[in-house]
């Protein structure tokens, strides 16, 4: 059971990427304010380090791993969104330079990545309900803050999932729409201001998501989706079928699985087969300071 394990972690955690040399997943926490980077191993924790203490609690964040020391965006204590980027010379991490005050929703989430050209691009909720796109230029020379008006109304504190689709380079952002309550995505193939919004994947779920985790399916069909509810259950969703239960996380962490299933997640360019059985296979990355 360990990979629903390792699903979960990723659900319930405020942030995680898969370590670059296939060695386990960083993991975030920000439940006390501050935010914990631990690298999972797939048994147990090894090393954690306390990155800052100035992160709105329970807030979600990004890491992303750099081969000189990684990148962390994440929600101030005033509900601003800040990036900071490990110095190697001074040996500490710093403010990213000219980033623009940008508020995030009371109940608003973020989510970054890199763009096909290694840039950071980061997406969250702000405090007209919007998604908006910041983006830095120039390895961190300035930035641009747009909003993603192909979006159709955002549910108010929507979880959000990003990716870049390895054959196309299209920028991919997930939402949970507040009309349809179905997962909608909206895509920007070229760069610039054009988002296109297209519907994905119909939840037939009421209730809100605390997460959701989008990925492409490996025959390249459709998307999959694995939820964490508000009552702490793992599903995972695929289009034309309705919603299959993995199981669930207790107040302790814990997981208890429901089912046995094959399902198959895809997170930045790792495969990953859960029959619960691992097995991890790296894709020819395209994106530069993210492997390497």
């Amino acid at each position: 059971m360990s990979q629903l394990e390792d699903l979960a972690r990723c659900l319930t955690s405020s942030g995680y990427a898969p370590h670059p040399e296939g060695e386990g997943t960083y993991v975030l926490y920000t439940d006390d304010g501050s935010a914990i980077l631990k690298h999972w191993t797939g048994d147990s924790f090894g090393n954690e380090e306390l990155l800052t203490s100035s992160v709105r609690p329970g807030s979600t964040a990004a890491y992303i791993p750099t081969p000189d020391g990684g990148i962390l965006a994440y929600i101030t204590d005033s509900s601003a969104v800040a990036v900071l980027q490990f110095d190697e010379d001074e040996e500490e991490w710093v403010d990213a330079d000219n980033l623009p005050r940008c508020e995030v929703h009371a109940d608003g989430q973020l989510t970054a990545s890199l763009d096909p050209a290694g840039e950071v691009v980061i997406t969250f909720q702000d405090n007209a309900g919007r998604l908006m796109c910041l983006h830095e230029a120039g390895e961190g020379e300035s930035w641009t803050t747009t909003e993603i008006e192909g979006a159709q109304k955002p549910a108010r504190g929507t979880p959000l999932s990003i990716r870049v689709d390895p054959d196309t380079l299209a920028l991919e952002v997930f939402y949970v729409c507040a009309d349809d309550s179905a997962i909608h995505m909206v895509v920007n193939e070229h760069g610039g201001m054009l988002w296109t919004d297209v519907v994905v994947l119909a939840t037939g779920c009421g209730s809100p998501f605390k997460r959701v985790l989008v990925t492409k399916r490996p025959d390249q069909a459709g998307f999959t989706a694995y939820a964490l509810t508000c009552a702490d259950t793992i599903l995972q969703l695929v289009a034309g079928e309705a919603g299959h239960e993995l199981g669930r996380v207790n107040k302790d962490g814990s997981v208890v699985a429901s089912t046995t299933a094959e399902c198959c997640i895809v997170i930045f360019g790792l495969e990953i087969k859960l029959q619960f059985n691992l097995q991890i296979g790296a894709s020819p990355a395209r994106k530069r300071r993210f492997f390497g």
